[in-house]
């Protein structure tokens, strides 16, 4: 299984185009000038105006539904292994995703979420 700490830039700003607060994220990038390349490490804390925001599994699974109602029907959210499901009462799957990362899951199920048009409210 792979560990990643936090979203990378790429995920980062696929999250932020598809709509999800920086306020909410719980690390940053920061990047440095140097000489002969720009360096960017990942941070704990709130981004500045300047940096990258990026969320920690953590600040992600925080952010999602425990249920989505579709219709009459309601998902409760699932996680098993580097698997990210939203479960049916009678084991209907509504969502599912998964990655190398647990962090690659999440990021893929806001993407889902976001491209069916169901809310995360």
């Amino acid at each position: 299984m792979n560990t990643k700490i936090c979203t990378s830039i790429e995920q980062s700003k696929k999250l932020l185009s598809i709509g999800l607060d920086p306020s909410t994220s719980d690390m940053h990038y920061r990047e440095w000038k140097r000489a002969t390349k720009d360096i960017r490490i990942a941070h704990m804390g709130k981004a500045g105006k300047k940096d990258m925001p990026a969320w920690s599994l953590t600040a992600l699974l925080e952010l999602m539904p425990d249920i989505i109602k579709v219709d009459e029907e309601y998902y409760t959210f699932s996680l098993i292994k580097n698997v990210i499901e939203y479960v049916g009462h009678d084991g209907n799957i509504l969502y599912s995703t998964g990655g190398e990362s647990f962090v690659d899951a999440a990021v893929k199920m806001f993407e889902l979420i976001d491209n069916s048009k169901n809310t995360l409210k």
